[in-house]
């Protein structure tokens, strides 16, 4: 068997990185009295950086009435948590170059789902940080973008196989691979210094009960069940088993968040349009309403049924004939 992907983290020599300035932006955002104008001053010393980002401010996500012109009007209008996590968004496109295009489009648009759902939570529930609750869903999935860029062709290999069987990938990934991508991604967020809210919801997206056995502060629980529960949603609109994450995100809403089916079909009828106003549908496409989607989750779940049905008829019909054998092998006469 050959090296892990934490090994092959800890070996490599072209291991993506966060622009200069996104990193220094995660630093400015845990001291005080920064001003806004050296903030700017960071960001427009990358050009291409500076042009991703007013073009995603100047996107109907944001919806200002006035053209956005610059980096200063960018950063007075947003602040610094907010324009970091425009930075971030639109630096992800770039650190992941790789022959499978498509793979991280999907992936990505899965991040920005995520995310967006995250912070739409925290409008409705009026509790947390929605800055960071953005951002850690938003890279909650980084393992998944390593995978494919270290990984491509046993990485692909597994996501195979749990669509097809309609497994959850951890359970895939730590079968075949060893390492789920949230346990790699907590790898990638140490190495870039994120925040340890950050860190903490990448690592247990999977399983949130795991989280509430650490000593972990009420804050950062906070952040990993917002980050959670973005990445329920994300996976309803973007990924498979969407009848089970579509239950499993309303179940957990209302548990956590005090939030009924009301607020559930309202968050989540609510995500299409944001996301594919952000300025990214040219480069990863658009994700469908939650009417489609919820068309789409039931007939998945027929289906499943269907497939079902067909593996206990085949089953049965393998239990009469092996009887049947039996029978005779006792009766030879």
């Amino acid at each position: 068997m050959g090296p892990n992907i934490i090994e092959i983290i800890e070996q490599v020599e072209d291991f993506p990185a966060m622009p200069h300035a996104v990193i220094q932006l995660f630093r400015m955002a845990n001291q005080e009295d920064i001003s806004l104008a050296n903030i700017a001053r960071l960001i427009s010393q990358d050009p291409s950086l500076s042009s991703r980002i007013l073009k995603m401010v100047n996107s109907n996500y944001y919806n200002f009435q006035q053209t956005v012109t610059n980096i200063n009007q960018a950063v007075s209008f947003l602040g610094l948590k907010t324009i970091r996590d425009v930075a971030v968004t639109v630096s992800m496109m770039n650190i992941f170059p790789g022959t499978h295009q498509e793979m991280y489009k999907k992936l990505f648009l899965r991040s920005l789902c995520a995310g967006v759902t995250s912070s739409l939570i925290v409008d409705f529930a009026g509790k947390g940080d929605k800055s960071e609750a953005f951002l850690a869903a938003l890279l909650q999935n980084i393992g998944q973008f390593i995978y494919l860029r270290y990984m491509t062709k046993q990485y692909i290999a597994v996501i195979e196989e749990a669509v097809q069987n309609g497994i959850e990938l951890p359970f895939i990934e730590k079968l075949r691979l060893r390492i789920t991508n949230a346990q790699a991604g907590q790898i990638v967020a140490e190495r870039w210094n994120l925040p340890h809210k950050v860190i903490m919801a990448i690592r247990y997206q999977y399983n949130i009960q795991l989280a509430y056995k650490k000593a972990l502060p009420k804050e950062t629980l906070q952040i990993i069940e917002l980050a959670y529960l973005g990445g329920l949603a994300a996976d309803f609109f973007t990924g498979y088993n969407k009848n089970f994450k579509w239950a499993l995100f309303r179940t957990r809403l209302e548990k956590l968040f005090g939030k009924g089916r009301s607020a559930s079909d309202d968050i989540l009828s609510s995500i299409p349009p944001l996301i594919n106003n952000m300025g990214f549908c040219s480069l990863v496409g658009e994700i469908d309403s939650y009417e489609k989607n919820i068309k789409k989750a039931e007939l998945e779940l027929i289906h499943s049924y269907s497939t079902f049905n067909k593996t206990y008829h085949a089953l049965n019909q393998l239990k009469q004939k092996k009887l049947a054998e039996e029978l005779l092998s006792a009766n030879p006469n």
